[in-house]
């Protein structure tokens, strides 16, 4: 019940704490939570989600700060860098769309074959670079900014290549 008053709450006007949620949670004509996760809301479900201590605390949903301020016990022990989290979560949604893009086989391996087919000719190294992650970034069909290279830099780490050479 707390998350669908929260979500009402924070759309009924303009506010910096606007609770936004993804395309598996869906909204009736008066603007009350149908669905989370693509199924009928449960009003008695205790559900996760992601915010600030700000949101919690002070935020613009009075029914969510009520909670936390009579559960006390539920507050989590500590914080998540929001910011980080969300990278990480698109960043690994990204890579996955690249990968499977890659994989035109859908073996779940990229041969070198697979690999050649998206390599720079000039470098031909065989291995996947920045540059050559934006290009196939846009042909997927996402907008890239090949001077700002931190979200590229995050997908680089979900996909395992902590040190961002390729």
């Amino acid at each position: 019940e707390v998350i669908a008053k929260g979500v009402k709450e924070t759309h009924s006007g303009s506010n910096p704490g606007y609770m936004q949620f993804d395309g598996e949670v869906s909204l009736d004509e008066e603007g009350n939570v149908k669905t989370i996760d693509g199924k009928p809301i449960d009003m008695n479900k205790e559900y996760r989600i992601a915010t600030t201590l700000w949101d919690i605390v002070d935020g613009p949903a009075e029914s969510i700060t009520k909670y936390f301020r009579e559960n006390k016990d539920k507050l989590p022990d500590t914080e998540f860098p929001i910011m980080a989290t969300l990278l990480s979560y698109f960043a690994k949604h990204v890579w996955k769309q690249v990968w499977k893009s890659i994989d035109t086989n859908a073996d779940g391996i990229v041969s070198k074959e697979e690999l050649q087919a998206i390599d720079n000719p000039k470098t031909a190294d065989g291995r996947l670079s920045k540059s050559e992650l934006c290009a196939r970034m846009k042909a997927l069909g996402w907008d890239v900014d090949e001077n700002e290279m931190g979200f590229v830099d995050h997908i680089f780490n979900v996909a395992g290549d902590n040190n961002k050479d390729g």
